[in-house]
């Protein structure tokens, strides 16, 4: 079993990164989503893909896998390796975890059955230069965890653009920066990513990297979730004040929120991040999907029987009365 960690700061792109490497790849792959909230929104939005769905996820919810490395997150790993014993292993870690701990431990229980390979982090274009100043010891763990820095969000950049960024991140040699966004590459750079296995070297240079840039392993900052099942809208117009107010601050400084949220007779999958928000619709078929991924989470009752508004929000000074009252 192959390990390749998908890490990335909140709203970076890690979950649209892992469903373009399952299809570009054609490899199955069975995936540990580790969310920073009761709700696992980015396994609805892996199973909703109907190419995804029959793949196998397991959910590590509400916290950080780095608080639970010794127990929960190990034995995962081990239990997935003996039982399902899958060609690939993606851990997709929550974007306030610390990728160097995960790292650290998944050493401690590699054999000949289990390999590590060298680890992916997403960059928000659009966003990393604020992530970087409001939240260094996230982001420069998780870069310099990286042996492939990709850079979502990017889709608009040419290749001088990804330039001035690799300087900006000053971009060491032994670390590969692709001069394009994901969507272009070909399948041999995509496979690469699944055969580059993490040597003694790459990991002494891990290390000097998490020197260079002085990561502490202390919280940058004392964010707090929450989640809001069966929030409701009676249209979309209604949704997108409601969106605007999070942007406003009416209900705190949140700086990431994500899920799915009934606004009329529609449900509409909604990404937000630092000062940007998204609405998309979903199709009878994603629907019909998302309903029976929950079904099969949750253990019982028919599809049809399940409630699938789920909504999360992370951040600071959450107004946690406001935002509850929008369930009333």
């Amino acid at each position: 079993m192959k390990i390749l960690i998908v890490s990335g700061f909140l709203g970076a792109g890690k979950t649209s990164f892992i469903k373009a490497m399952a299809k570009a790849t054609g490899r199955e792959f069975v995936i540990v989503e580790n969310e920073f909230a009761e709700e696992n929104i980015d396994s609805k939005v892996l199973t909703q893909d109907q190419a995804l769905a029959a793949m196998k996820i397991v959910e590590l919810s509400e916290g950080c896998i780095c608080c639970s490395l010794n127990l929960d997150f190990s034995f995962s790993v081990m239990t997935i390796a003996n039982t399902l014993n899958p060609d690939y292993l993606i851990v997709e870690p929550s974007g306030v975890a610390q990728p160097t701990n995960i790292l650290e431990s998944l050493q401690k229980i590699k054999y000949e059955k289990i390999q590590l390979l060298a680890p992916v982090t997403v960059l928000d274009a659009q966003n990393y230069q604020q992530q970087r100043r409001d939240f260094p010891n996230y982001f420069y763990d998780q870069v310099s965890v990286a042996g492939t820095l990709v850079l979502s969000k990017s889709e608009q950049l040419d290749p001088e653009d990804f330039k001035r960024v690799a300087a900006d991140l000053d971009v060491a040699d032994d670390v590969n920066f692709p001069l394009t966004h994901y969507e272009n590459w070909p399948q041999e750079a995509w496979l690469t990513l699944l055969a580059k296995e993490l040597s003694a070297t790459d990991i002494h240079a891990v290390g000097q990297r998490f020197i260079q840039h002085q990561v502490s392993r202390e919280p940058d900052l004392d964010l707090a979730n929450l989640s809001l099942r069966g929030l409701k809208f009676g249209n979309p117009d209604q949704l997108y004040a409601f969106l605007e107010d999070i942007l406003l601050e009416k209900y705190g400084q949140i700086i990431r929120a994500k899920g799915f949220v009934s606004a009329g007779k529609d449900l509409i999958h909604v990404e937000l991040v630092e000062k940007q928000f998204s609405m998309t619709g979903l199709s009878p078929e994603e629907v019909t999907a998302l309903a029976a991924e929950q079904s099969v989470a949750e253990g019982e009752g028919r599809p049809a029987d399940y409630d699938l508004d789920s909504f999360v929000v992370i951040g600071k000074n959450l107004k946690k009365v406001a935002l509850l009252a929008l369930l009333s």
